[in-house]
C-alpha cells in the first residue's frame, strides 16, 4: 500500500518525473521565489504586483474525479527607499485523492550597489507558512484489495518554508539580466497519517530551482525576453524549461517554449495600462498559456494543460 501511495504523490499528484512541487507555463508571475520582484518591476518599475493564476493539467484524464489543478494568489511589494520585500501567497494544487493548500508570508531585503534599485541588485528572501495536506482515501483503487484502508478524509497541518536569493542589473542602457536559486519546501515532510490500525506516509523532500533571463529592449517599450527555469529533487531527472516572449509595446504579447520533459508551451496576454490609455493608474495583464506533452509518460501522452493568469501592478 505505501509503494502504491507514493507513486500517486510522486508521480501524479504534485508534476512530472517526481517533482512534488507545482509547475507551471508563465512561470514568471507564479509564486516560485521569496526573493523575486514584483512581476513588473524590471519592465515598468512598479514596486507593487498582485497575481492570480489558474491551471488545469493533462486534460482527458481522469484522477479520482477530476484533472490535476493548481490554483494560486501572490501579492509582492519593494520598499524603493528602504529596500525592504514583502509579500505573501496562497496556493492550493489538488489531483484526485491528494492535495495541499498553504497559507505564506514572505519577508526580503534588496540590496543595491549602485545607490539605485532599479539599477540593479541582490534580493534575499524566506518565506513561512502553514500547510494542510490532504488524502482522500475513498478516491484511491488499490491494486490489492486487501491493502484497502478506510474511507476517509485524512487532514495533517504543518508548517513550511522557503528561501531565495536573485540578481538582477540593467545593462546597455536599459536591457536587464537577472537570475537566482530558491529552495521550496525548504524543512522537507515525512507525513504520517494513521486510521483504525492502519497507516501510510506522504514523503515531501526539498527542491532546488534556478532561474534566469534576459529582457532585450528592440524599442521604446517592445522587448524581448528570453527566461529559463531548471529544476532539481533527489531520485528525480534534471528538469527544465527554455521560452521566449515577444512584448508588443503597451498592448499584448506572444511567446513560446519547452521543456525537457517533452512538453511544448505558448503563451499570450494583453495589457491595459496608463500607455494605452484604458488606466488612469498602473498595468493590467491578463494571459493564457497552454502546453502539451508529446512524450509518453506511463504509456500514454499526459496531453493538454491550460493555464491563465491575471495581474496588476502599480
Amino acid at each position: 500500500m505505501r509503494l502504491i501511495l507514493f507513486f500517486i504523490i510522486c508521480f501524479f499528484s504534485l508534476g512530472l518525473q517526481a517533482q512534488q512541487w507545482p509547475t507551471y507555463t508563465i512561470y514568471r508571475n507564479a509564486p516560485i521565489s521569496p526573493a523575486s520582484l514584483p512581476t513588473d518591476y524590471m519592465t515598468y518599475q512598479s514596486p507593487t504586483s498582485v497575481n492570480l493564476g489558474y491551471r488545469m493539467q493533462w486534460l482527458g484524464y481522469d484522477f479520482g474525479g477530476t484533472t490535476p489543478r493548481t490554483g494560486f494568489l501572490q501579492g509582492t511589494h519593494l520598499n524603493e527607499e528602504t529596500g525592504l520585500l514583502l509579500g505573501g501567497h496562497i496556493l492550493s494544487d489538488h489531483t484526485g485523492p491528494i492535495g495541499f493548500t498553504g497559507f505564506y508570508a514572505k519577508g526580503g531585503y534588496v540590496l543595491s550597489p549602485f545607490g539605485d534599485r532599479e539599477e540593479g541588485g541582490v534580493s534575499f528572501g524566506l518565506s513561512m507558512g502553514l500547510v494542510q495536506y490532504r488524502a482522500n482515501t475513498n478516491k484511491i483503487t488499490f491494486v490489492d484489495g486487501d491493502d484497502a484502508i478506510p474511507l476517509l478524509d485524512h487532514n495533517k497541518w504543518f508548517f513550511d518554508g522557503a528561501l531565495g536569493i536573485q540578481y538582477y542589473q540593467r545593462v546597455n542602457s536599459g536591457d536587464y539580466a537577472y537570475g537566482g536559486i530558491s529552495i521550496p519546501q525548504l524543512f522537507g515532510l515525512n507525513l504520517l497519517f494513521k486510521s483504525s490500525g492502519e497507516d501510510f506516509d506522504l514523503r515531501r523532500v526539498q527542491h532546488l530551482y534556478a532561474n534566469g533571463g534576459y529582457i532585450l529592449y528592440l524599442q521604446d517599450a517592445t522587448f524581448v525576453e528570453f527566461s529559463t527555469l531548471m529544476k532539481w529533487a533527489p531520485n528525480s531527472p534534471f528538469n527544465a524549461d527554455a521560452n521566449v516572449r515577444l512584448q508588443f509595446d503597451h498592448y499584448f504579447w506572444v511567446g513560446g517554449g519547452g521543456n525537457t520533459s517533452g512538453a511544448m508551451h505558448l503563451e499570450a496576454g494583453v495589457v491595459f495600462s496608463e500607455e494605452s490609455g484604458v488606466l488612469s493608474n498602473g498595468n493590467i495583464k491578463i494571459g493564457y498559456g497552454f502546453s502539451y506533452g508529446f512524450r509518453r509518460q506511463f504509456g500514454f501522452e499526459l496531453g493538454a494543460t491550460h493555464e491563465f493568469n491575471i495581474g496588476y501592478s502599480f
